[in-house]
């Protein structure tokens, strides 16, 4: 379990006061979500997780390994947390090409090549090994940088909207290679996303974030459907396809492109609908 208590102050150009106040539990050896509006205090949170940011008090736990306390003087160095990260800046190596930044990333001793060749083939990366980094595509990076975050093996993996840039194709893709690879490695994931079908594709537990703190968490089916109907979630109907039988639902803060099984149901644009889930990560 990762038991955090932590605290943070900042001050706004405008001189405003915002403090960040984070209390929760996050399960390990599974994906959970951090879901909430821009400028809630979702990478705040994982980077103070990672090390890259230090609270002002607090205290953070990892299956009672103390990773930071601010009374003992504890702050563990981010190597010593056997973790890896990608945020929204993917920070690939321009010096060197694809192939480079990905192998760059081995641990001394751990160069597993043929897990990176499974990695990059998955990625659907293979034409751009000997690419350099300028001028490629924001969605090529984010391929790149997700492979060489994975190739590392980490225990823990924090995520921030690492599939923003990408086709849908490809992320269902990816979406099943992290899922694979989480239950392969027993990895802990936290994903940062603002859209509610992939939190519920990928997470079994979600936080959701607003001001700086933790206003609630649960199972996102729990979360994103306080009405509690059993696997659906209703949306509104804003666009009709009849020639593919697709319909686009709006739900708060996210878009969904789903097809119908009743090709004989007819839809109306801002009719709200219920739509039943399949979540291959969970049982509910």
């Amino acid at each position: 379990m990762i038991k955090i208590n932590i605290q943070k102050k900042f001050v706004t150009r405008s001189t405003k006061s915002i403090k960040l106040n984070y209390q929760c539990e996050i399960p390990i050896e599974q994906t959970s979500s951090l879901f909430g509006e821009s400028g809630a205090g979702k990478t705040t949170l994982l980077k103070m997780l990672s090390g890259l940011l230090t609270p002002d008090v607090g205290n953070i736990t990892v299956n009672g390994q103390i990773w930071f306390d601010s009374e003992k003087k504890i702050n563990l160095p981010i190597v010593a947390r056997s973790l890896g990260f990608l945020f929204q800046d993917s920070s690939l190596l321009a010096n060197m090409n694809v192939r480079q930044n990905l192998e760059f990333a081995f641990r001394k001793g751990n160069e597993d090549k043929q897990f990176l060749n499974e990695l990059i083939t998955f990625a659907e990366i293979e034409d751009l090994l000997d690419k350099r980094i300028e001028g490629l595509s924001g969605g090529q990076k984010q391929r790149i940088a997700l492979v060489r975050t994975l190739v590392q093996k980490p225990k823990f993996l924090f995520l921030d909207e690492p599939f923003s840039s990408l086709d849908q194709r490809i992320r269902n893709q990816l979406y099943s290679m992290i899922l694979s690879l989480q239950n392969r490695f027993a990895m802990t994931i936290l994903l940062i996303s603002h859209e509610i079908t992939e939190v519920i594709k990928l997470s079994k537990r979600v936080f959701l974030i607003s001001e700086g703190q933790i206003v609630s968490s649960g199972h996102p089916i729990e979360i994103f459907n306080p009405k509690g109907k059993p696997n659906s979630l209703e949306g509104e109907v804003i666009r009709v396809d009849p020639s593919t039988n697709q319909v686009a639902l709006w739900f708060p803060n996210a878009l969904a492109i789903m097809e119908s099984k009743n090709k004989n149901q007819n839809f109306k644009l801002g009719e709200m609908i219920h739509t039943q889930l399949s979540i291959e990560n969970e049982e509910v």
